[in-house]
């Protein structure tokens, strides 16, 4: 409480020290309780924006505050490589056509469980449904979602010749 308390007078001191027109906020759940209230303290006339979700979720909503517009694919990731070359995600190796991936998205998609449904900012279609990027790689290389980035997904994604999407 006492943390609480020092944290909205600092934040409050900061808010008024100069005409801001805008606060974006992007904090965890134990720094937001930590300012908690802060409606109060600050300008009336002061555009708060309170970033939620996950944390790539978040990032995405911070680069798009910051800089105008949401982020795109790794620069690296926006052609094609020579398919001949071998593809790894941390130390698996796929060796797949873009079909084969699809076809494997289908046939995992008939199980009918929702994880496929879980992405916060990039989704690939597959049929008539959006899949997480992260899903989609954990089909074709049996890696938990938790082993790998959303970026490493997405690029070996585009690197197998699949379109990704922004939400």
């Amino acid at each position: 409480m006492e943390l609480q308390s020092n944290t909205i007078e600092k934040l409050g001191e900061i808010a008024n020290s100069r005409p801001y027109k805008e606060v974006f906020i992007c904090i965890g759940q134990s720094y937001y309780r930590a300012i908690q209230g802060y409606e109060k303290i600050l300008p009336a006339n002061l555009n708060v924006q309170v970033a939620s979700g996950s944390l790539g979720r978040k990032l995405g909503e911070l680069h798009e505050w910051l800089y105008g517009k949401p982020p795109q694919l790794p620069q690296s990731s926006q052609k094609k490589i020579d398919l001949g070359k071998n593809l790894t995600i941390k130390g698996i190796e796929v060796v797949l056509t873009t079909q084969q991936v699809l076809d494997i998205a289908y046939q995992s998609l008939e199980k009918n469980n929702q994880e496929f449904a879980n992405f916060q900012s990039w989704y690939v279609v597959v049929g008539n449904r959006r899949v997480a990027p992260k899903w989609l790689v954990n089909q074709i290389t049996g890696l938990p979602v938790s082993n790998f980035t959303t970026k490493e997904a997405l690029r070996l994604l585009v690197q197998l010749g699949i379109e990704i999407h922004r939400v």
